[in-house]
């Protein structure tokens, strides 16, 4: 039996778990988050732009995206 163990981090908006061997878009999808949010874990998705890759933009954003 093989046992495979997804990355997984902790969304602070979100209050969960989220999968990180995905795309930033597959997990909003997936979590219903709207695209003006600013994703607290975006600088863990392999695939996302630079735009993204700053981990405490929520915060900035006043974490208004709950």
């Amino acid at each position: 039996m093989k046992l495979f163990y997804h990355p997984i981090e902790r969304c602070e908006v979100k209050h969960t778990m989220v999968r990180i061997d995905q795309t930033q878009r597959e997990c909003a999808l997936e979590h219903h988050c709207p695209a003006s949010c600013a994703c607290p874990v975006g600088a863990y998705f392999s695939e996302v732009g630079d735009a993204y890759r700053r981990p405490m933009a929520w915060e900035h954003s006043g974490g208004s995206c709950v």
